[in-house]
């Protein structure tokens, strides 16, 4: 009798963890049984080898919302952590399924005709497509898990896929690194130095899709130039961001069309509104399986900045040399420069010590917000001002823009329906982490 682990709002987590005591010694294998032991009311044994999963009647709990449950799942990730650190080997991943009734009913009637690659779960390892989503169930008595194309989920059993955590070896993706660039007041270089940041590319109809982690911290919003930019702090939580604006390439992959002005596979889309950038937001992640959106408007300003407090992520100006605006019009000290009239491709320009290209200049880019008049009353947890009318906001300067609307601080709106050729935007994707 197949006992399926799906059920409404359930949620998978498992980790192989082969007898501790040949992986720990001393205080440490001590340590870790008293992090499993505070833990075994919100896990259950799976097997000999032990193999937790989360205890099924926590994560049913009807009285306890969503959120509530992921934070559940999370605590138990957290005590499953050192586990995979000793062993070397990755947590698989963690779900929750939502209104999963056709695929209980799939599941009962033939797991092996709905799900691919089923095996034992003592020889289970993370599947090598990252697109696959790990389901969890028993057959005859024996642990299995099997796996199944995120974005089939929808299709086949109505279900709606939601990633709480990505494998712990890959949460933050791979290391690249690339040189970034300080000036002076005058605009000269006065520094370079290497950084290294770590991405996820993500494929889509044969075009790549970067997204940077961007750790989470507290940081001065704002500065004291205008009274609609005065200073507050804000904390942001970790997030993705995509390392550059959305190009035409990554946008024709999604949408299937294509209304920039200044024509080009890897410039940044323009002419779209807010309303269109949402809307790519939430055909990519219906495509990925990923939570896509715009960021918060603090998000935003807390990636260019990468730890800086000057007005831009350069130092105390910009040049031509370097930001895609009308070098006609410097800021401070900056010497004047070259005015392209147009957009450019993403990445020609240095980025900052997070590793995001066109921070400054090239498209204004959408946030999340909508626009209020100072920061009165903002939240304080970087996530999105929604309250107000229909301007939304824009950040960042664009080609025909002077210099002093790229700074990091710098507000600017839009009402969310116009399309205009200077106005692209770039992604955010949810990191649930531990």
């Amino acid at each position: 009798m197949l006992e399926t682990f799906l059920n409404l709002g359930s949620g998978i987590n498992t980790a192989l963890y082969k007898n501790v005591s040949g992986f720990f010694k001393g205080d440490e294998k001590a340590l870790c049984l008293e992090q499993m032991n505070q833990h075994l009311g919100k896990v259950e044994r799976l097997s000999d080898n032990i193999l937790y999963a989360p205890n099924m009647e926590l994560v049913l709990d009807v009285t306890k919302t969503r959120q509530q449950k992921i934070e559940d799942l999370r605590e138990i990730r957290a005590c499953l952590e050192p586990v995979q650190r000793a062993l070397g080997d990755e947590i698989l991943s963690s779900a929750m399924i939502l209104t999963p009734e056709k695929m209980r009913k799939a599941m009962v009637a033939n797991p092996w005709e709905v799900l691919e690659n089923i095996c034992p779960l003592n020889r289970a390892r993370p599947d090598p497509n990252i697109n696959r989503v790990p389901i969890l169930f028993e057959d005859s008595g024996v642990p299995y898990i099997g796996w199944q194309l995120r974005w089939t989920l929808p299709i086949l059993f109505d279900c709606q896929f939601n990633e709480l955590w990505t494998p712990f070896s890959s949460r933050t993706g791979e290391a690249f690194e690339f040189e970034m660039l300080t000036v002076n007041a005058k605009g000269e270089i006065t520094q370079r130095c290497q950084h290294k940041a770590t991405q996820e590319t993500k494929w889509i109809n044969g075009v790549s899709l970067e997204r940077v982690y961007i750790p989470g911290g507290t940081f001065q919003m704002g500065s004291s130039e205008y009274s609609h930019e005065k200073p507050h702090q804000v904390t942001i939580k970790p997030f993705y961001l995509g390392k550059y604006p959305v190009t035409q390439a990554q946008w024709q992959a999604v949408m299937g069309k294509n209304h920039s002005y200044f024509k080009g596979e890897k410039r940044p889309v323009e002419n779209v509104s807010w309303n269109d950038a949402v809307e790519y937001c939430q055909t990519l992640s219906l495509l990925t399986g990923d939570t896509y959106r715009l960021p918060s408007e603090a998000e935003w300003e807390y990636a260019c900045r990468a730890g800086t407090t000057t007005p831009f992520y350069f130092g105390e100006t910009i040049t031509s040399d370097l930001v895609n605006y009308d070098g006609n019009y410097p800021y401070g000290l900056g010497p004047k420069g070259r005015y392209r009239e147009e957009t450019t491709e993403v990445g020609q320009f240095p980025p900052n010590a997070f590793g995001l290209y066109d921070m400054h200049g090239n498209v204004y880019e959408w946030c999340a917000d909508t626009y209020h008049e100072n920061y009165q009353g903002a939240p304080t947890d970087g996530s999105v001002w929604e309250k107000g009318g229909k301007e939304r906001v824009l950040r960042g300067g664009g080609w025909s823009f002077v210099a002093d609307n790229c700074r990091s601080s710098y507000r600017y709106w839009f009402d969310q329906g116009g399309r205009y050729g200077i106005v692209g935007f770039r992604v955010a994707c949810e990191l649930f982490l531990p």
